[in-house]
Parts: C-alpha cells; sequence; structure tokens
C-alpha cells in the first residue's frame, strides 16, 4: 500500500538520560509513503528511520568484515605462518562459539536495561577494534586464538543492537521489531542483513588482493587487520556520536538481581524451549549454518583451482555482492508471500529459497570438476545462488522469532536461538571440513599449492568432496524443518494472542512465564509438567498423519529428490544398480566422477536443473495444501472455544410429550397506516425451523412469546400481536391460538394440559412493566416495576412450558424476564440464537487468521469498548465513517464540518497506544469524497490527507485510494467481522465505499473466509445490496451483537444451559 498505512504510530523519539525519557523528535522517525510521521497521531507504516537505519547497517556491516578476515587470508596464513586446515577451524570454531555463547549475555543486558543499546553497541565496536587490530602483530597461534575469542566476545555484544547473521544482532533485531510494522520487517531485516554482507564483500575482495602480496617485508594481511581494527574504532566513535537510544519496553524481570536474574533468565530460556517454532528454528539454524561456516573456504578452494588472485577474491566476494540484493529480494518476497497466505508465507519463501540453493551450491562443487570450470561459469552460478537462495534470514528467520514472543523478550529469544544454533554449527562445520578434507580425502599444503594451483588440494576440499558434504546434506535437512514451520508458526501465534489477552484481562499477572508456558499443556503452573509429553508429542504425531501430512509429505519430497542427488553424482563409489537407474534418466548425471569433458558437466547442470524443479514443485504443492487447510472453515460445532458461547442446543434436549417455551423475536415492521399488516416477515421466517423442530420431535406444545414495538408496559392495542399470529399460522399451515394476555390463571390454564401439537402465542410481552423492569403509567409518567411483581411475572411464566428455548438473538443482551428464563430447569439455544453464536465465536473465540476487523459509525466514544476489545482479538482494524474524521483531525489534518466527536478525540491515544503494543494494522482513510450538505443535491469535491476536508464542507464517503487499500487488507484476511458503513450508503452519491467493500467481502467469503456483519446498519446495506446470503452470516442484532463484539456477557445467552 503505497498511499497509505497501517499500525499505529510508535511512541514518540526520545532521548534517554538516566531512567527519564526526553522527548526528541528529529532523533528517529518513522517512515512511509506520502504522509510524514513528524504529524502527531498519524497512522503509518512503521520502519526505523535514517539515523537509527544507518548505524545498524554500519555495526552490521562491522561484523561482517570480521567474520571474513581470517578466511580470506587462509591461504597467506597457511604460507606465511605454516597454519593448517585444523589451525583455522580453530580460530574460526573459537570465535563464532564465544560470540554465540556471549550472545545471551549481552541480550539480557539489552532487554532488563542495564545498558543502553548505544552503550553496548559502542563497546562491541571498540573491544572487536581493539582485538582484530592486536591480531596484525602477533605471531603466535595461542595468542591469535585469544584475540579471535575476544573479537567473538564483544562481536556478541553488537548483535543485541543490530542484524546480521549470527546472535550478536539481537538487539537491532529487537529495535527492528520494535520500531517496524509487521508487513515491512522482511524489507528493513534484509536492508541491515544486507550491510552485513557488504562487510563481508569488502573483507573478501579487499582480502583476496592485498593479503598475499608482501609490502616490503611485511605480509599484507597484517596491513589488512590493522586497517579493520581502524574502521571498528571508527564505528565506535561514530556510535557514541550520533547514535540516540529509541525508548523500549523493559524486561519485566528487570529488577532481578544475583541468583533470583540467573534463576529467571534461565526460566525464560526454558520457556523458550516449550515454544515448538523455537525448537524447529533451532533445527533449521544448527543445520542451516554449517554451510556459511564452510563456505568461508571459497577463496582457498578458488586459489587451489588455479584462478588469478583478483579472479579468486572476485568469485569469494561475490555471494556477499549478490546476497545483498538477495537478502533484500527476500524480505519483500516473504513479506508479500505473508499478506497473501498468512503464516503460512515466511515458511513458504524459506522453502523455495532452499530447494533452489541446494542444487547451485551442489553444481559448483561436484558437477565441475576443479579446474574444470571457467570465471564465468562460476560467476554465474554463485550470482544466481546469492540472489534467489539467500532469502531466509531476512524474509523467515529474524521476522518470525521477532513474533513467537513478548516485545519484551526479543533480544533474549534471537540471542539464544543463535546461541544455541551457531555454536553447534560453527563447532561442527569448520571442523568436519578440515577433518574431511585432510584426514580422508587427502588435502595438504605443500610447495605446489604455495605456488598458487593444486588440483588434488582444491578437490580434496571442495569438488565432490568435503564443501559438497558439508554445505548440501545440511541444507537438505534445513529445508524439512522449514516444512515444519507450517504447522508449528501458525499455533504459537495463535497462543500468543491468547495467553496476551489472557494476561491483559487478568491486569497484574506476569505475562513472561504464563504467555511461554502457555503453549504447551501444563499443570500447577510448570512449564514441564507430567502431562507435557503425553500431550505434547500426539499433537505432533497427529499433525504428522492428519490435516498437514501434505505439508510435510511435500517438504520431504522436495529434500528426498535432491538428496537422491548425493547418491547418483558422479563418483566411482556409488553402487552399480543405482548407476544403472541413472542411466535411464536421461542422462541425468555423468557416470564417472573424473571427467573433465564438457558432456559431463553439461549433464552434470541438467541434472542438478531437474532436481531443483522437483524440489520447487514439491514446495508448491505443499504449499498449496498449506493454504487450503489455513481458509477451510471450521464446523460450528468445533470452533465455540468461549465457554460463555458454548449453550446447549434444542436439537440436544429430549422435547417429547414436552412443553416447549420458545422466546422469539418477532418484533416485525407494521404498516405506518395500518398496523395490522406486516411489510417484512424475515424475523418471522428466521424462527420457523427452530418452531418446526419442536413440533416435528414430539413436543407437547409450542408457547411463543415475544415483544413488538415500545407499549411501555401498557396494553396498547395497535402494538397487538394479532398480526403476527395470522402470519405465523400461515407459514406454519396449522392453527395458532393466541392469548389475549403474557401471564396470569387463564394463560397457565390454557398452557398447563394442552392437545398435542398446540402452537400457543402469547400476548405482547412488553404489555408488562415486569417484562423490562421499567415503564409508563397512563399519564406518561416514568415508572419501575417492585422486585416482587418482577418475580411474580416471571413464576408465571415459568408454569407456562416445562423447556426454555431462546431463539431472540436480538434482544439477547437485555436483561427482560422473558430472555432470562428464570424457574425452567432445562435452558437451551433455538437455531437462530447457535447461529449467531458460532458464527461470532469463530470472530471472538477461535478466528481462522488473519482476522480483519471493520468499525464505521459516528462517534469514536460510543464505539471505544467495541474499540479496544477488538484490538485484542485481530490482526488488521479498518476504520471508516464518520468516526474516522476525528482521527484524521487528531493526526493534524483539517476535516471541514465532518463529524469530529471531542469526547472520543481524548481516546484516539490509547487506541493507537493499544494497537501499537498488539502489533495490530491501523487502517483509516486516506482520501474522502465530500459534500457541502448532508445530501445528494450538494456539491461534490475530493480531499486526501495532504489537502483535507475543503472547508465548509463535509466527509461523507472514502475515496479510491482508501477503497483500494480496505480492498487489499480484506483480501488478506480469513475471517472479518464488519460493524458500521464506509459511508452515507443510503445515498448514491456516498455509497461506493461501502458497496465496493460489501463485493470484495462477498468474493473473499466465495475463497473460503468468513465473514460476519455485526447487525444494524450494516445489515441494512447487505439487504440493500442482496448480499445476506453471500456471507458467512448476517447477523440479526444490532445492539445485541455489538455488545458481544465488545466482550459484554449477554444475559440471554448466559442464562442459558452450558453445553
Amino acid at each position: 500500500m503505497a498511499d497509505l498505512t497501517s499500525v499505529a504510530a510508535p511512541p514518540s523519539p526520545a532521548k534517554v538520560d538516566g531512567n527519564a525519557i526526553v522527548e526528541d523528535p528529529k532523533a528517529y522517525n518513522t517512515e512511509k509513503a506520502t504522509v510524514k510521521s513528524e504529524q502527531p497521531g498519524t497512522t503509518v507504516e512503521r520502519e526505523p528511520g535514517g539515523i537509527i537505519l544507518f548505524w545498524l547497517c554500519c555495526v552490521s556491516a562491522l561484523e561482517g568484515l570480521d567474520t571474513q578476515l581470517v578466511p580470506a587470508c587462509q591461504f597467506a596464513l597457511q604460507r606465511d605462518l605454516g597454519l593448517s586446515l585444523g589451525h583455522f577451524a580453530i580460530l574460526t570454531t573459537v570465535q563464532m562459539v564465544l560470540t554465540n555463547l556471549a550472545a545471551p549475555f549481552w541480550g539480557i543486558l539489552a532487554d532488563r536495561g542495564t545498558m543502553k543499546k548505544k552503550h553496548i553497541l559502542f563497546v562491541g565496536a571498540l573491544g572487536e577494534g581493539l582485538a582484530v587490530a592486536i591480531f596484525a602483530f602477533v605471531p603466535n597461534f595461542f595468542v591469535m586464538v585469544l584475540l579471535r575469542g575476544m573479537s567473538g566476545f564483544f562481536l556478541a555484544s553488537l548483535r543485541p543492537v543490530c542484524n546480521g547473521q549470527g546472535p550478536q544482532c539481537r538487539a537491532s533485531r529487537r529495535l527492528i521489531a520494535d520500531l517496524t510494522s509487521d508487513n515491512r520487517r522482511g524489507k528493513i531485516f534484509g536492508r541491515v542483513q544486507s550491510a552485513l554482507l557488504f562487510g563481508m564483500f569488502c573483507s573478501l575482495l579487499i582480502a583476496g588482493n592485498v593479503a598475499n602480496p608482501y609490502v616490503g617485508e611485511i605480509p599484507g594481511w597484517r596491513f589488512l587487520f590493522a586497517g579493520a581494527g581502524l574502521v571498528a574504532f571508527c564505528v565506535a566513535a561514530g556510535v557514541a556520536g550520533f547514535l540516540v537510544e529509541p525508548p523500549h519496553e523493559l524486561d519485566a524481570a528487570a529488577d532481578k538481581k544475583g541468583c533470583a536474574a540467573v534463576l529467571s533468565e534461565l526460566k525464560t530460556v526454558f520457556n523458550f524451549l516449550c515454544i515448538p517454532t523455537f525448537c524447529v528454528m533451532i533445527m533449521q539454524g544448527v543445520f542451516g549454518t554449517i554451510p556459511w561456516s564452510v563456505m568461508g573456504n571459497n577463496l582457498l578452494y578458488f586459489k587451489l583451482c588455479g584462478l588469478e588472485d583478483w579472479e579468486a577474491s572476485i568469485l569469494a566476494s561475490e555471494g556477499t555482492v549478490m546476497g545483498m540484493f538477495g537478502n533484500i529480494i527476500g524480505g519483500m518476497v516473504a513479506d508479500a508471500l505473508a499478506r497473501r497466505f498468512g503464516y503460512h508465507g515466511r515458511p513458504l519463501s524459506a522453502q523455495i529459497t532452499v530447494a533452489i540453493g541446494i542444487p547451485l551450491v551442489f553444481l559448483q562443487f561436484y558437477g565441475i570438476p576443479a579446474g574444470s570450470g571457467s570465471f564465468g561459469t562460476y560467476f554465474a552460478l554463485i550470482a544466481g545462488f546469492g540472489v534467489l537462495g539467500s532469502w531466509a534470514q531476512s524474509g523467515t528467520n529474524f521476522p518470525i522469532l521477532s513474533d513467537i514472543v513478548p516485545a519484551s523478550d526479543r533480544s533474549k529469544v534471537m540471542a539464544w536461538e543463535c546461541a544455541m544454533e551457531n555454536s553447534l554449527a560453527n563447532a561442527i562445520g569448520p571442523a568436519m571440513v578440515s577433518t574431511l578434507a585432510t584426514g580422508v580425502f587427502g588435502y595438504t599444503f605443500g610447495e605446489e599449492e604455495k605456488s598458487g594451483k593444486s588440483l588434488h588440494s582444491a578437490t580434496a576440499l571442495g569438488s565432490a568432496r568435503a564443501m559438497a558434504a558439508t554445505i548440501c546434506i545440511p541444507w537438505l535437512i534445513t529445508l524439512a524443518a522449514y516444512t515444519l514451520l507450517h504447522w508449528s508458526y501458525p499455533r504459537d501465534m495463535r497462543r500468543l494472542r491468547a495467553k496476551q489477552q489472557a494476561a491483559t484481562e487478568a491486569q497484574g499477572e506476569e505475562m513472561g512465564e504464563e504467555i511461554m508456558c502457555g503453549l504447551m499443556p501444563r499443570r500447577s503452573g510448570s512449564c514441564f509438567s507430567p502431562s507435557w509429553s503425553s500431550t505434547y508429542f500426539p499433537r505432533l504425531i497427529n499433525f504428522a498423519m492428519a490435516r498437514s501430512s501434505s505439508v510435510l509429505a511435500g517438504g520431504l519430497l522436495g529434500a528426498a529428490s535432491l538428496g537422491g542427488l548425493a547418491f547418483v553424482a558422479p563418483g566411482q563409489s556409488r553402487p552399480q544398480p543405482v548407476q544403472q537407474q541413472v542411466a535411464h534418466a536421461q542422462g541425468f548425471l555423468a557416470s564417472t566422477g573424473t571427467s573433465t569433458s564438457s558432456t559431463g558437466a553439461v549433464q552434470g547442470m541438467a541434472g542438478a536443473l531437474a532436481v531443483a524443479g522437483l524440489s520447487v514443485a514439491a514446495v508448491r504443492g505443499a504449499s498449496a495444501a498449506s493454504r487450503q487447510q489455513g481458509i477451510k472453515p471450521r464446523a460450528a460445532k468445533s470452533v465455540v472455544a468461549c465457554r460463555s458461547l458454548a449453550k446447549l442446543k434444542i436439537d440436544g434436549v429430549d422435547l417429547k410429550d414436552k412443553r416447549v417455551f420458545i422466546r422469539v423475536d418477532f418484533n416485525v415492521p407494521q404498516d405506518k397506516k395500518d398496523p395490522n399488516i406486516i411489510t417484512n416477515t424475515a424475523r418471522i421466517d428466521a424462527a420457523l425451523p427452530t418452531i418446526k423442530y419442536a413440533l416435528d420431535n414430539g413436543a407437547k406444545s409450542v408457547v411463543l412469546c415475544s415483544h413488538l414495538g415500545r407499549p411501555n408496559g401498557q396494553k396498547d392495542e395497535k402494538f397487538s400481536m394479532k398480526p403476527v399470529a395470522k402470519v405465523v399460522e400461515e407459514k406454519l399451515g396449522r392453527p395458532v391460538k393466541l392469548m389475549n394476555d403474557v401471564v396470569g390463571e387463564e394463560v397457565e390454564a390454557a398452557c398447563a394440559d394442552p392437545e398435542p401439537g398446540t402452537v400457543i402465542l402469547l400476548e405482547n410481552s412488553r404489555y408488562y412493566v415486569e417484562e423490562e423492569g421499567k415503564g409508563k403509567d397512563a399519564d406518561g409518567n416514568k415508572v419501575k416495576a417492585s422486585a416482587d411483581k418482577v418475580k411474580e411475572f416471571r413464576a408465571s411464566l415459568a408454569k407456562l412450558a416445562d423447556i426454555y428455548c431462546s431463539d431472540a438473538f436480538g434482544t439477547a443482551h437485555r436483561a427482560h424476564s422473558s430472555m432470562v428464563g428464570e424457574g425452567y430447569p432445562v435452558k437451551c439455544s433455538g437455531f437462530l440464537l447457535a447461529k449467531e453464536l458460532d458464527y461470532f465465536a469463530k470472530v471472538v473465540d477461535a478466528p481462522t487468521r488473519p482476522v480483519c476487523g471493520i468499525l464505521g459509525g459516528a462517534k469514536v466514544a460510543d464505539k471505544i469498548q467495541l474499540i479496544m476489545n477488538l484490538l485484542d482479538k485481530v490482526d488488521i482494524m479498518i476504520i471508516g465513517g464518520g468516526m474516522a474524521f476525528t482521527f484524521i483531525k487528531e493526526a493534524g489534518v483539517d476535516i471541514g464540518n465532518s463529524l469530529y466527536d471531542e469526547e472520543g478525540a481524548k481516546l484516539v491515544p490509547e487506541i493507537r497506544k493499544k494497537a501499537e503494543e498488539k502489533g495490530v494494522e491501523l487502517i483509516l482513510p486516506v482520501d474522502f469524497v465530500c459534500s457541502s450538505k448532508f445530501g445528494d443535491d450538494g456539491e461534490i469535491q475530493e480531499g486526501d490527507m495532504s489537502t483535507g476536508v475543503p472547508e465548509g464542507f463535509l466527509g461523507l464517503d472514502i475515496g479510491p485510494k482508501s477503497i483500494e487499500m480496505n480492498d487489499e487488507a480484506i483480501k488478506k484476511s480469513k475471517t472479518i467481522v464488519w460493524n458500521g458503513p464506509m459511508g452515507v450508503f443510503e445515498m448514491e452519491a456516498f455509497e461506493k465505499g461501502t458497496k465496493q467493500m460489501m463485493e470484495t467481502i462477498v468474493s473473499v467469503t466465495k475463497d473460503g473466509a468468513v465473514s460476519v456483519i455485526g447487525g444494524g446498519d450494516t445489515a441494512t446495506a447487505c439487504k440493500k445490496y442482496d448480499t445476506v446470503d453471500k456471507v458467512s452470516h448476517c447477523s440479526t442484532g444490532g445492539g445485541a451483537s455489538l455488545e458481544l463484539l465488545e466482550g459484554k456477557l449477554l444475559p440471554g445467552v448466559a442464562a442459558l444451559d452450558d453445553a
């Protein structure tokens, strides 16, 4: 959406001084396409401003620069210091393990507010620069190990505030997650991740040309390390001088000290491990990171293949350059897929990129024999991999990790996740390559290697050997792991939102343990209860065997297809039967492992691309299956999650020979001139299924009770039920006995022992003050019913039948005598009321996400409770109608003579704040259709956020850009609840916003979305556009539906027996 926006504006920029937060509007800003965020209250697509983003990118680039220094200088260090691959494995492992183990320490400091993120960045950059600079002057390997460990420790401090490939960048990810709206996080993560790759690129490109030559008698690599240290000092100075600390939410446990703090953090880690998505991310991270640590040997491999220094350095650094573009593209692709497929979008993006990347890397090391590949061939393969195979970090990993925990735990969850994944990956990857290359495949570094070319060592290191094994196989496992996210991620997000809502309602309960532990079944408040394993693992098995099995099967098919490549590719060691099978696959790959002919290379490329096609096809199949699972509406019976809405239905009651009292809503419209004529029988028609069911299932009698109009406790003939009785009799096809009263001896006698199948209609229940509890006397004075009279009235009603059934949703929000069924042993719901409850349960209790709430109306204050309650339940909220202009004026835009709710304006900041806290995308109009008067005959003009509403005009509808934006939001939603039109749809000139929204909702309903129209004016619009039967449900109760959405307990529902 280029022109309008979404999520509520972030907190005002501030400088933090001790415990005080001082406003500083220029410190940082959130940006959007057309509306400047400096306008107070403007609804924007949030993303970090230029200052924060620039320094996050600088810190991220510094990390990339450091991590590639040793790999880029491998050739020179082997030549000058006699280091072996084993030594390099130790240097890399020590640095990365310390980086990842120290990351939680820095992440905790950031989350607890012990140190400002700005200060953490400064210390990290300064310490890292010192370690790197000293490395340039040390010839001793043991000291080098200590320095790389020191470098790793301080790199870990950078990641809590910046964004990179491992755990250090956790706080920047925290900043990005806090300052960026959901549908832009992929893009921003992609930019900062691209800065890391830019640092890697600079390191590899410069090192490839500077490290090997000598300057006098000093090797170039020493200058390289000294220069890198100087760059780190400059970054530290820039951070100290220019970066402004934005306000942030502190960890709830920040006040704990000593052992209590340690126990609190351990508890947090255990809670993280209770989140299935967190465990899946660790799994993919371990196997997904091994290849990246292994590819640090690229420069050495290309050098040993005989390429020139400049060619090897370009190829080694090219992947990082292309990866910069790949990360940005991947972030945007994942954002787009997330908008289209909800929680399945980001896992799908990761599946696609891994499935494309594996064949490309496999072909580089296995399909092209060492020494036979040209610079151009390698360049093309690496470019393709960089652009298409590096989407996962920015588009999937970072956004998902920032989603699955509360905002206060984001730094820690990222730190711990990468501490676990990268420690294992970096301990395994370099050591494995070293062991395989030297111990198994015969890699050496002697005089031949020092000359710059050794095909034997190159083959042992990379081609079809060590690097191929430690890159492709782990990524096959990663592909399968990403498939599991289709199951875990949506469920964890729903559980997190449910726990956040429960914690908010509890007002004061600690959220950390509650939210994390709540993701798994537990007893006695413990995360690891005895029931955990007995409940969680069966769920996992059920997932694999039942609904989502197609997703898992698709992912595993792709993995299996690629896995077969490792066994059928060139090599003398594979069994002959496999060779024969491959021969039938149209020359799938060459049959000999050492051939350098062009035919083998072409066949190898064809085979790899064929397998890539199979993988992508499998992923598409898995994606399609997961989307079908995501949008399939649930049966009404299974969707009622809240016990307050799960009520006993009439089809669950034995009606044989029982008298059934049915409270119906026969408050039908009558002709103004002749009240005996009913102009619309829709409410009578809606009650017929329940009435007929009771009669068809052996009910002795059916006693119907309803109100009609507002007689205010007086027996007024014009509100008599006589015309209703005639219509009901016609539609039922059997006699209907109309009583002359509602209660009393005559009525009780008539209902005591009627003939089987008798239908009795009571007179207007509001003829009695005791029905509503208030009314007017004969002189028009207000009166109240006495408690004794109400009790007597209800007791008489209870004598009329054996079973009470309520089918009047329209008055369920009223605690009227006939609505509560007092005195009845059995109280159930009719089909109409049950349908209402089932569909509202789909919205408020167990919705299929994303959920979109649409609100219109005149005053914000009138719907504040509705807005605040829906913010706990929806992912997107669209606000239109008259109330939107109150928000727009508070954003500093002129609204002319449009509706403005002065009391409601005071609530706007609170609404925005809660929307941001809940991560709800808040959408307001950006353009409007205005008129000089309230009517069709006024002068019509258009306005937008830059011009406002023209002076003297009123905004009466939303404009085309707003309509387009609303359509986009609705199309990506799986559940929609709508209460309030977008404009004055009763007038043709101002109906387009409401009419187009109705058409879009009808369209997405056909595609499987659940749409609930919340009564009132919106239901009237449904009738006008003949869409009552084209949406999932159009409520029959305006006030009742509104109060239900507000989270209120409806007396007429609460009185019924639970299911």
